[in-house]
């Protein structure tokens, strides 16, 4: 697992590791209809996923502004980064991520997932957030805290700033919040610049333009303790899944606001 994403849906904070970040917040990453399926899937496909994974998805991305990865001659093909809305109005209903760089490329995936722990029990401590995580099908893992807007932009964001400061402070030889690559070597990042209005995540159950069609994937604390890769769902295990109980239920009746508290 290369990343941990503390990412909140609601409200967010997150956990990656060295690679690149986190992209969007939902995807159009299928290739034309009759094209090969190098990426596991075709625009049939994807509109098939769509339709039978609405139910879930789409109370996790109603009212909210989203950005489209295109992908019109596949993955293989030339991309471009499709957003009608430079940002949200109003008060944010998310922490978008406290990230977490994997140092060195390599990390361990049991490092990760305790950082993203970790992540989770700062947020509850100094934030009076619960959470869920989420693999985010590239590499990484979201931290989603579900939050009543009731804080600015700017005050959620000095949050997530002063989250990701505290952690580097705390452990100097695990953590670093710096964003230049070359000063993270043998650090994981953890980057909270992604709680700015107008950043970006991807979005829950949202397909992903990397090969084998991964999907982002909620999933339960116990199940990331055991999980050894952020993609190890891809959109046929994901019409799977949901057929089971949804991992996040008990998230959706949360009545919660984010009071910060001084780190120390």
């Amino acid at each position: 697992m290369k990343y941990v994403y503390v990412f909140a849906l609601f409200a967010i904070l997150a956990v990656f590791s060295n690679a690149a970040p986190v992209g969007e917040d939902k995807a159009d990453e299928a290739a034309p209809a009759d094209a090969p399926k190098e990426q596991g899937i075709t625009k049939a496909d994807l509109c098939a996923y769509y339709e039978k994974i609405a139910d879930r998805m789409l109370p996790l991305v109603n009212d909210r502004v989203v950005s489209l990865v295109r992908c019109p001659k596949g993955i293989t093909g030339q991309k471009f980064f499709e957003k009608h809305c430079s940002a949200s109005k109003g008060w944010p209903k998310a922490m978008k991520c406290v990230q977490v760089l994997e140092k060195n490329g390599h990390k361990a995936s049991y490092e990760v997932c305790d950082a993203a722990l970790e992540v989770r029990d700062l947020l509850l401590k100094y934030g009076g957030l619960k959470s869920v995580p989420m693999l985010t099908g590239g590499k990484g893992i979201h931290i989603i805290a579900p939050m009543i807007p009731s804080l600015t932009w700017p005050e959620v964001s000095d949050f997530a700033k002063n989250l990701a400061k505290f952690m580097e402070k705390s452990k100097p030889e695990k953590y670093i919040s710096t964003s230049t690559k070359s000063k993270r070597k043998g650090l994981i990042f953890v980057d909270y610049l992604r709680n700015g209005r107008g950043a970006t995540a991807v979005a829950p159950y949202s397909t992903r333009a990397r090969q084998g069609a991964p999907v982002a994937a909620p999933i339960t604390w116990e199940e990331l303790k055991k999980a050894d890769s952020a993609s190890m769902y891809n959109v046929e295990k994901m019409l799977k899944r949901i057929e089971e109980p949804d991992p996040w239920e008990e998230s959706y009746t949360w009545k919660q606001k984010l009071t910060p508290k001084t780190f120390k």
